[in-house]
């Protein structure tokens, strides 16, 4: 992610009760949030109006998770020295070290203090976010994934998708060389051709250090981006070589290919609809309790530019 000025952390750009949203904040959010739309000189694809809405909905779900945050602070909810410590190792597994991380931390004018400090308040709100759904989750059946399909046909299309297999194997980036040996030893039969992956992938190897993951269907940029690039360049029913990455050895199989901007098959998108109505059905449970704290709280928003530029161009 490219460097935000530190400075814009005194422009203030909404107020949640006695809690602020800077520029900073929002800067640091939409250039998360321009990622995927990125060309490979770092060019944001996205008209004019399409950024004004996308800066919108950042500042939006800032409001939103300050919210949530402030009714874990009024229930007391508490984050356990464990839980936060998992949660801390879990994001920095993609970087060398501690010392790496810093550094990507400094580079974005953040400090280590700063993002633990955010992750607890992250850890909190989801928590919060979680009991709202708790309880009240209903299972998505085949036949509503299939009505939704049909109710939504022109919007089962979009960008290429790939179903992707990956069976992997945890490898320290200074592993020792006979431990590279056998870790390779145990994965290199999985690139033999669809049968020998499977046969491995649905025998669930974990007792050999092995893990195996349905990826299910993904978008470009989605995962590690050496996985990425492997997976976009393999055709249907293939498996790759054994790809190494920072932490892992891996091996990846193209189940199947959607073609961009085709309708695609009911019977290859259904356990993804599955997964994203129930999402749907989740995020809307969250958004109503978000409207009961927002009638109860003071939310003024200083950012009327982008609201009056997103009317100009409507």
């Amino acid at each position: 992610m490219p460097p935000v000025d530190p400075k814009l952390k005194n422009v203030i750009i909404a107020r949640i009760n006695d809690a602020r949203i800077t520029e900073f904040d929002v800067s640091c959010g939409l250039e998360l949030a321009y990622e995927p739309h990125r060309d490979t000189k770092g060019k944001v694809r996205l008209m004019q109006n399409e950024q004004y809405e996308l800066r919108q909905a950042v500042i939006d779900r800032l409001i939103t998770r300050e919210l949530l945050y402030q009714e874990g602070k009024r229930r007391g909810t508490h984050i356990s020295d464990a839980e936060f410590e998992n949660a801390l190792k879990v994001s920095m597994q993609e970087f060398q070290s501690e010392e790496h991380f810093a550094a990507v931390l400094a580079l974005q004018g953040q400090t280590l203090e700063d993002y633990q400090e955010q992750l607890r308040r992250d850890l909190i709100t989801n928590t919060v976010a979680a009991s709202v759904i708790e309880g009240r989750r209903r299972e998505v059946t085949d036949a509503d994934a299939r009505a939704y399909y049909e109710e939504n046909r022109s919007r089962m299309q979009g960008p290429e998708m790939r179903h992707i297999l990956l069976v992997e194997i945890a490898l320290d980036r200074y592993a020792e060389p006979a431990e590279i040996k056998a870790a390779q030893a145990k994965i290199e039969p999985c690139t033999r051709g669809p049968e020998a992956f499977m046969e491995v992938f649905e025998s669930k190897k974990t007792a050999e250090g092995m893990t195996c993951r349905d990826l299910g269907f993904m978008t470009r940029g989605q995962y590690h981006p050496l996985l990425d690039s492997v997976a976009f360049r393999m055709s249907s029913g293939q498996v790759s070589r054994v790809v190494r990455t920072e932490a892992n050895l891996n091996v990846l199989y193209v189940k199947s290919v959607l073609a961009e901007g085709h309708i695609w098959p009911f019977e290859d998108i259904v356990e993804n609809l599955k997964k994203s109505i129930y999402e749907m059905h989740s995020v809307e449970m969250i958004n109503d309790f978000v409207k009961q704290l927002r009638r109860s709280s003071t939310v003024v928003v200083y950012d009327t530019a982008t609201e009056q530029r997103l009317a100009m161009e409507k």
